[in-house]
């Protein structure tokens, strides 16, 4: 009497499998979650999980790239399109404050009469978007470091109003201490 062994399947049979099961999850857990109570628990959630990593299979199966390898490929592709974007910004506005840079030194040297005013007037306006730029980039360096420490834009907001409100000034800790042992003193005659 001869006994035969079965053979352990192959992972070509594994494969096949793999993308039959996807093949069906992808089917049948829509109709399930179609079917009647029609409501959000944790079962519909089950489903759908199983119907997107179903459709993920079947994905790498018929091109070679998952949709998780795809969603990240895009992502470094928009950031790295929005840096580039920002340097290309950032090289523009160099080159246009070189350029009114130029043209006011242009004509300061041309010493036009009457135009002393104007070249002034010109210079104050570089000036100012000088400054604009210059406090845009400490708003930013502003907003990240508050995102950093868990505040929001509420938190800017009044830290802003407090630094106007006090003329800048920052009370410390020995002034308060002043202020309350003077409080003390007076409550107490």
């Amino acid at each position: 009497m001869s006994t035969t062994t079965p053979q352990p399947p192959s992972s070509i049979d594994y494969a096949k499998l793999n993308h039959n099961l996807a093949i069906a999850t992808v089917i049948i857990c829509p109709a399930l979650i179609l079917l009647p109570p029609r409501k959000l628990d944790f079962y519909t959630f089950t489903l759908l999980s199983t119907t997107l990593l179903g459709g993920n299979q079947l994905a790498q199966d018929y091109t070679g790239r998952s949709l998780v390898v795809r969603v990240h490929e895009a992502a470094e592709q928009l950031k790295e399109n929005s840096l580039r974007k920002k340097e290309e910004r950032q090289k523009f506005q160099q080159k246009q404050m070189d350029q009114d840079r130029e043209a006011l030194v242009g004509k300061i040297n041309m010493n036009i009469e009457g135009g002393k005013s104007s070249v002034l007037e010109e210079l104050r306006r570089t000036q100012d978007e000088a400054g604009r730029a210059q406090w845009k980039v400490e708003r930013d360096k502003r907003e990240k470091e508050a995102a950093e420490e868990g505040r929001g834009y509420g938190d800017l907001i009044m830290d802003q109003v407090w630094e106007v409100w006090n003329w800048r000034k920052k009370t410390s800790d020995a002034d308060e201490d002043e202020n309350i042992d003077e409080e003390k003193k007076d409550g107490k005659r």
